[in-house]
């Protein structure tokens, strides 16, 4: 079953680096329709989501952010899909980074930086082109993924501008191995945790709410400036990512204060664009 699942992936990863996009985005409003009115996937997720974050709006506002996080959620999809497969000259036309140098300037004196952001819009295509717009060695913590051969796949795809890719359990050697370029670590850290022990409970528009504790802590202790980034769509299959300085001097925080900057700016976010942060994620599952 595990392999069968990666030739699909393998075909379908074949079939969408043929089509060109306005294809792409036709198959996508079928998808949106079958997702949205016909499969309804997690339908009751995405409309208890919205309404416990945005209380103060109507029911006919709600339905307007489902139908267009539905429409978000399948261009993402078949955009990452055709991500795998696309050349550095598209990505720089479509996906270019702005504000850069505001990192740079640490990479180039031998400093180590953290890039966080969550995962609001095309966040994949930030992932595969990330390591063309900074002087640095992108490393990427990932959650691995239950299918091996997948995993596999997926993994070269997204590191063929050479990115480096980590999971947690090797997250630790990869913030301890020397270099002789400077690193960014790319920390997302909007999920929810698996480990409630280490977990930092913080509001959430109001919503007492489970944070990872990483970028907090692993800022803080390695003195790594942290930075954000900002995914704006501007039309289908075209962003501008403007990068934030989100803590450039963890040494002189305490903890969760990062976190806290770290929750301003994913609120700010949202509000911009409401309807384009992944609400099919259970993220409240775990109380207090």
């Amino acid at each position: 079953m595990k392999y069968f699942g990666y030739i699909l992936i393998r075909l379908g990863v074949i079939l969408f680096s043929i089509i060109p996009f306005w294809l792409m985005y036709c198959i996508s409003d079928i998808l949106y329709f079958l997702l949205r009115h016909i499969i309804g996937y997690r339908r009751k997720v995405v409309k208890s989501n919205l309404k416990r974050v945005f209380p103060e709006k109507s029911q006919n506002e709600i339905e307007s952010l489902i139908s267009q996080f539905y429409k978000n959620l399948c261009d993402i999809l078949l955009e990452g899909i055709k991500g795998l497969t696309m050349s550095e000259k598209e990505f720089r036309k479509r996906y270019p980074f702005e504000n850069t140098q505001i990192a740079d300037h640490f990479h180039q004196i031998g400093r180590n930086t953290i890039l966080t952001g969550a995962h609001i819009t095309n966040w994949e295509w930030m992932v595969i082109s990330v390591n063309l717009w900074f002087d640095a060695q992108l490393v990427g913590i990932y959650k691995p993924i239950s299918n091996p051969f997948v995993e596999a796949f997926l993994n070269k795809k997204r590191a063929k501008f050479g990115l480096e890719l980590a999971s947690p359990k090797e997250t630790r050697l990869a913030l301890s191995e020397t270099s002789e370029k400077a690193k960014m670590f790319i920390l997302l850290a909007d999920q929810s945790p698996s480990n409630m022990k280490s977990a930092q409970w913080l509001p959430f528009f109001g919503i007492e709410t489970a944070w990872l504790h990483g970028v907090d802590s692993i800022a803080r202790e390695y003195d790594y400036p942290v930075f954000y980034y900002n995914i704006r769509r501007i039309k289908r299959g075209y962003y501008q990512i403007i990068l934030e300085p989100l803590c450039i001097n963890p040494k002189q925080t305490n903890s969760p204060e990062i976190t806290e900057m770290y929750i301003h700016h994913i609120s700010k976010e949202l509000l911009q664009q409401p309807s384009n942060w992944l609400w099919s994620h259970k993220r409240w599952k775990h109380s207090k």
